[in-house]
């Protein structure tokens, strides 16, 4: 009975011990299993942000659209093609190479890529990310202006660009609307300068801070003086707008009135 005893015990112990081999073998199987679809996933991963980048680049507005929906990652950074990039001072390339490359989301805003926008945001794009952008303005002749756009957030550049559109979009997904860039400067304060008139209004009905300043101590009040435009100097001051600043154009009368007071003398 003894003998008989010690068998059935050796027998269970070795079911055991064998049982525990097998279960080893396939969580083994299943971590390598695993592993072999993470390494898929991530080349997977990797392919689909290049050509999310290539079809932004390239204007493929429909491509880019479905690579987002297919899992592409939405908070990638991409650095803009600068057309007239070897026609730039060399300070302006050189700040180039070192500046942060914008957002997906802010690159799309720029190019007024409006489904893409959308698209971005639906999975959750960061709205209030920071990076550069520079801006190649004409003066109306063959001279180009340059603008450094730094460490502001897509609801900086819908306003320096004044796509209402954009701007609305923006503020409906909870775009921060008193973000300061590097320079202290806020989306209405980029808007007022460029004269952008329907996007100061979106801002303003979105509850913006219409007394903030920038790291020059100045204010949107005193943007709209500067670019002579009594229509928004108007507007920012029923809005709640202090100080009391003296309109480019006005100025320029005032000047001409002295000088022919001067002659009349």
């Amino acid at each position: 009975m003894r003998i008989l005893s010690q068998i059935l015990f050796v027998f269970i112990a070795l079911s055991i011990l064998k049982e525990a081999d097998l279960r080893e073998q396939r969580v083994g199987s299943i971590d390598a299993l695993s592993a072999r679809s993470s390494e898929k996933y991530c080349v997977f991963r990797q392919s689909h942000d290049q050509e999310l980048r290539a079809a932004l680049l390239q204007n493929d507005i429909q491509r880019a659209c479905d690579l987002i929906k297919a899992g592409a990652n939405v908070g990638l950074r991409i650095q803009p093609v600068y057309p007239d990039l070897d026609l730039m001072p060399e300070e302006f390339v050189q700040e180039v190479r070192l500046s942060k490359q914008p957002t997906l989301l802010m690159f799309a805003v720029v190019q007024g890529q409006r489904p893409v926008v959308d698209a971005l945001l639906k999975r959750g794009a960061c709205v209030n990310a920071r990076g550069d952008y520079l801006f190649a303005d004409s003066g109306g002749s063959d001279a180009r202006f340059y603008t450094w756009l730094r460490g502001g957030t897509a609801l900086h550049l819908a306003a320096y660009k004044g796509d209402f559109a954009m701007m609305d979009r923006l503020l409906r997904a909870k775009a921060r609307v008193d973000v300061r860039d590097a320079d202290g400067r806020t989306a209405l304060s980029w808007a007022v300068e460029k004269s952008r008139g329907s996007v100061v209004s979106r801002l303003l009905q979105a509850h913006c801070n219409v007394n903030c300043v920038d790291n020059r101590g100045r204010s949107a009040l005193q943007e709209a003086a500067e670019a002579g435009n009594p229509a928004l100097y108007k507007q920012l001051k029923h809005a709640g707008a202090t100080g009391s600043y003296v309109i480019r154009s006005d100025r320029m009368n005032l000047k001409v009135l002295k000088n022919a007071n001067q002659k009349g003398r």
